[in-house]
């Protein structure tokens, strides 16, 4: 498993180009930026939204209240004499590395700044610390947790979609 939210694998199939793309449109829904359900809860007919063009295809899943935390899926469609070869690269939304990246560096401020408290004060600031420590490590990790659930359901989606002929990593 990799730490980074970022995979790269290809998928195999026996289907040509046109029927990938084909069960793909099926399965899409043009992409919409403002989901938006006050709390009311809506099903969509189809799972995920994004575009194809030319042999390539982005999407994301369609999920409630369109929380930042979907992944992203690219994939580049070659046709083979025997079948087809999809690469798909799947990646965590870029609002989530820069939610990270801030906590991580408000964390630092923190951290610095309860130290000196600690080393002059005593105890107190001491249990500030690792509170503080323990909520930003919470906030850090689970955009990874979401990243890993997210990326499982769209290899999932794909390979049941295109009738996986074997899976090279």
């Amino acid at each position: 498993m990799s730490l980074l939210p970022y995979i790269k694998y290809t998928l195999a199939t026996n289907l040509t180009a046109d029927e990938v793309e084909q069960r793909l449109a099926d399965n899409i829904e043009p992409a919409n930026n403002w989901r938006f359900s006050f709390g009311m809860v809506i099903e969509y007919k189809k799972p995920y939204e994004g575009k194809i063009l030319n042999h390539l295809f982005k999407i994301r899943r369609i999920a409630w209240l369109n929380h930042k935390y979907r992944t992203s899926v690219r994939g580049v469609i070659t046709e083979l004499a025997d079948g087809t070869s999809i690469d798909i690269t799947i990646w965590l939304n870029w609002f989530c590395w820069v939610y990270a990246v801030a906590i991580l560096l408000a964390d630092l401020i923190l951290i610095i700044a309860c130290t000196s408290k600690a080393l002059n004060a005593g105890n107190a600031a001491l249990v500030a610390f690792f509170i503080i420590a323990f909520m930003n490590t919470i906030g850090v990790v689970f955009p990874f947790y979401a990243f890993s659930s997210e990326s499982s359901k769209a290899k999932k989606f794909l390979s049941d979609l295109l009738e996986e002929k074997n899976d090279t990593q």
